[in-house]
């Protein structure tokens, strides 16, 4: 999303007129300015390759207004997916729990690298290192209350690829019996 804002020196009121976008030597689209001055263009990246690209944002002026512009540099980055598995669940407290996530992308043969931060009821519990898209950890359960945590994935993304979380995953870990002595 581009968004522009374009507002008077030390003058009251809103300027009137649009704001034209362009990148890469085209021009994208020009947009008209809302009620508080904000020109704002949803632009699709699709085909576009990674990198960083220079946009530009020309408003033309106004009976009250000079011109003005303004560059920003984007990147685009591809798109990323990140899924969790947590095995077992539940889990007995003190036993270990297998955690395996998976980073892809439609981006053909490129595959995701970096690392996962895996997230416990808003606590990070472990970061683990991608190896071909894909993160394996376990973790022990002990001195964990029994109870049920809200478990995600978060994928800080690459230069290709752009940061995601996964779907969270509810991990319940279950009291451990208590011996009987006979």
């Amino acid at each position: 999303t581009l968004k522009a804002t374009v507002r008077r020196n030390g003058a009251t009121g809103t300027p009137a007129g649009s704001v034209t976008f362009a990148a890469y030597g085209e021009q994208l689209a020009s947009v008209p300015l809302n009620d508080s001055g904000t020109a704002t263009y949803i632009a699709s990246t699709s085909g576009l390759p990674v990198g960083n690209y220079s946009v530009s944002a020309s408003y033309g002026g106004d009976a009250q207004d000079s011109p003005s512009s303004g560059t920003a540099t984007v990147e685009v980055r591809n798109s990323s997916t990140t899924s969790l598995t947590v095995n077992p669940n539940p889990v007995v407290s003190g036993q270990t729990v297998n955690i395996s996530v998976s980073v892809g992308s439609s981006a053909g043969n490129q595959v995701p690298t970096g690392s996962v931060t895996l997230v416990a009821d808003g606590e990070s519990v472990a970061s683990v290192k991608l190896v071909n898209g894909m993160a394996y950890t376990s973790l022990p359960t002990t001195g964990i209350a029994a109870g049920t945590y809200s478990v995600t994935a978060r994928y800080s993304g690459d230069t290709y690829f752009a940061p995601s979380v996964s779907t969270a995953v509810s991990v319940t870990v279950e009291a451990a019996g208590t011996p009987i002595a006979v």
